[in-house]
């Protein structure tokens, strides 16, 4: 990842360029001297240095209490008799209807046929301590009936779940949670002693998605034979549905994505995922998924899926807007930018408008501070132009943060280069060998 540097760093490293341009183009830096030394340190003065972009936390303020504000009293008796949900004492008949609305929306698209996962009676308790991914499947009971599968949901995880009518930034909209949605799609998904539930998992991605993971022909769609790819795994396929859903729901079914493949480990392979978009297929490798569905896993999820959108979706004036703002070119081979620091990742900066689009929308949504301190305008512009005013806004647990006191404005990023000491031995004439000696030192990585 590219760091700002100040522009006072930026001007003592050209300073030290032209310096030993000076010694190696037959000019001597200082006359009939066998030894020359150069030393710049960071000024403590403000003068030269580069004002750092330092994002402020996103200020909402709730109008009313949710845009469905209406509950009816029979959501407990409507779970009971449709879905055999049962629930523990401590439910309220607004988490009742959350919970409704969200298994409504699992069960559409099976027309008549009641899903595998609701034809045993489940028993929901809710908790107000926290529960690893929001909710436990738990063990199925045995009961004179059958058997009971007994579920345990965090209360946290109702946090938001109804769109609340909110100003961000002083801008009315909704403001709304997919938590809920996550916990119950595990729920639909898998059942303790029977498995992970694929006809479900099929339904949902080609029902919220449009695509499927059932391809026909890999010979024809990839070029390879079948046995180069495998299955993906519960945890894989569920990371992949989770980060779709993050989009703006009109982005949620992509012209031209059509499949998505799980590439059987090859040692060869050095890539995380690709995308094909004249061939309508997402790749994804074992690199993107070496340590379970971490934030990078997540960006390379969003990352492919918005090649889509560039290839379908954008027009060429959004497309000129962006390459403009890059500050990209193309030389006649490859595309080349003037700009070195307001890109989000090395990638973003070393390849093409494409890819800096892909990791700019990936990291908006995923780590939206990161691409704020890196480009207010990058920001902006996709906040308004590719994803119409919707925001993200990333929350931590209130039992794991803490305040920093007295930062500003001293904002020092580690490895920041504050000094700078370079030494040249040999004839000042200009003839024979020279011996460099280059030290820096760098601000402490704390």
């Amino acid at each position: 990842m590219r760091e700002t540097l100040a522009r006072q760093q930026r001007f003592g490293l050209y300073l030290i360029a032209l310096f030993l341009m000076s010694l190696f183009s037959g000019t001597p830096a200082i006359a009939e001297s066998e030894t020359t030394t150069y030393h710049w340190e960071i000024g403590e003065e403000p003068s030269g240095q580069e004002t750092v972009f330092v994002p402020q936390p996103i200020e909402v303020e709730i109008e009313n209490t949710g845009i469905n504000a209406f509950l009816t009293s029979s959501a407990s008796y409507t779970l009971s008799r449709r879905y055999n949900v049962y629930l523990s004492p401590e439910w309220d008949e607004d988490k009742a209807y959350l919970l409704l609305q969200a298994l409504q929306d699992m069960t559409e698209g099976y027309g008549s046929h009641s899903p595998p996962w609701l034809r045993n009676p489940s028993y929901w308790i809710l908790s107000d301590v926290h529960v690893a991914q929001d909710i436990d499947l738990g063990p199925d009971v045995e009961v004179a009936q059958g058997s009971l599968r007994t579920i345990t949901i965090a209360s946290e995880a109702f946090t938001h779940a109804h769109p609340f009518v909110a100003k961000i930034d002083g801008i009315q909209g909704r403001y709304f949670s997919k938590r809920l949605w996550r916990a119950v799609l595990r729920f639909a998904t898998y059942i303790p002693g029977e498995g992970i539930q694929h006809r479900a998992i099929d339904n949902m991605l080609q029902r919220y998605y449009g695509v499927t993971v059932h391809v026909p022909d890999y010979e024809f769609l990839t070029e390879e034979p079948a046995d180069k790819f495998t299955q993906f795994t519960y945890e894989e396929i569920l990371g992949i549905m989770i980060m779709f859903e993050e989009y703006p729901s009109g982005m949620h079914i992509t012209p031209g994505l059509k499949y998505l493949i799980r590439r059987a480990p090859d040692p060869f392979v050095k890539y995380a995922a690709r995308a094909n978009t004249g061939k309508g297929f997402i790749e994804f490798t074992d690199k993107a998924f070496i340590d379970g569905i971490t934030h990078e896993t997540q960006r390379i999820i969003l990352h492919e899926k918005a090649h889509f959108l560039w290839a379908y979706l954008f027009d060429e004036h959004l497309k000129t807007d962006w390459i403009e703002l890059g500050e990209w070119f193309y030389d006649g081979e490859r595309w080349m930018t003037t700009n070195q620091t307001e890109f989000v990742s090395d990638y973003a900066h070393g390849e093409n408008p494409n890819e800096d689009m892909a990791e700019s929308i990936a990291y908006y949504i995923v780590t939206p501070d990161k691409l704020r301190s890196r480009s207010p305008a990058k920001y902006e512009f996709i906040q308004n132009r590719v994803m119409h005013g919707t925001h993200y806004i990333s929350t931590i647990r209130e039992d794991l943060t803490f305040v920093v006191y007295n930062l500003y404005p001293d904002y020092v990023y580690p490895g920041e280069v504050v000094r700078v000491d370079v030494t040249v031995k040999g004839d000042s004439e200009g003839k024979g060998s020279k011996q460099v000696t280059v030290e820096i030192e760098t601000s402490p990585i704390v």
